[in-house]
């Protein structure tokens, strides 16, 4: 098995896209609505979704 720290950036970026495309949208919705469950117990409501929105942003950011 190869590292992860092994691939280049645009390698490692097709494989995450390759892995994301290989599950259903649902599987994705349910473990971001899951998570973002576990963020409200631990920060609160509004810490979570301006978390989550600053997640969204910097990625958003990182695949330009």
């Amino acid at each position: 098995m190869t590292s992860p720290s092994q691939y280049t950036p645009p390698e490692m970026q097709e494989r995450i896209k390759r892995y994301a495309q290989s599950k259903p949208s649902g599987f994705h919705e349910y473990h971001l609505r899951q998570n973002y469950r576990d963020l409200c117990l631990i920060y609160g409501k509004e810490a979570a979704r301006e978390l989550l929105n600053e997640i969204a942003d910097t990625t958003e950011e990182r695949m330009k």
